[in-house]
C-alpha cells in the first residue's frame, strides 16, 4: 500500500515553493554528506540517527519516493496537503 499526496517534489521544488510564498530567495545548498553527519552529531543527533537520516535524504534525491497514488485522497475524502500549503500555513 502507497500512501502519498498528489505530487512528489523535488529538494528544489521545495525550495522554490519556499521562496514563492516567502516573497525572497531561498537556495537550495548541497552539503558534502560526511560533514553533513558531523554537523548533525555536533548537534547531538546520534551518529546512526544522522546516518539514517543522510540515507532517506540521499533516497529521494535519487527519485526514490518520487511515485504518487491517489489512496490517501481517497482515504482522507479530500486532497493531502501540498508543500506549499504547509509552507504558508501560519507557524504555530
Amino acid at each position: 500500500m502507497t500512501l502519498t499526496a498528489g505530487a512528489a517534489p523535488t529538494f528544489a521544488d521545495v525550495a522554490a515553493t519556499a521562496a514563492e510564498v516567502a516573497g525572497r530567495p531561498v537556495e537550495r545548498v548541497l552539503v558534502d554528506p560526511e560533514e553533513w553527519v558531523a554537523g548533525q552529531v555536533a548537534g547531538g543527533t546520534p551518529e546512526f540517527v544522522a546516518r539514517f537520516m543522510l540515507g532517506m535524504y540521499s533516497a529521494a534525491e535519487q527519485g526514490f519516493f518520487a511515485g504518487v497514488d491517489p489512496l490517501l485522497g481517497e482515504l482522507l475524502g479530500r486532497e493531502p496537503r501540498t508543500v506549499r500549503d504547509l509552507l504558508a500555513a501560519p507557524a504555530r
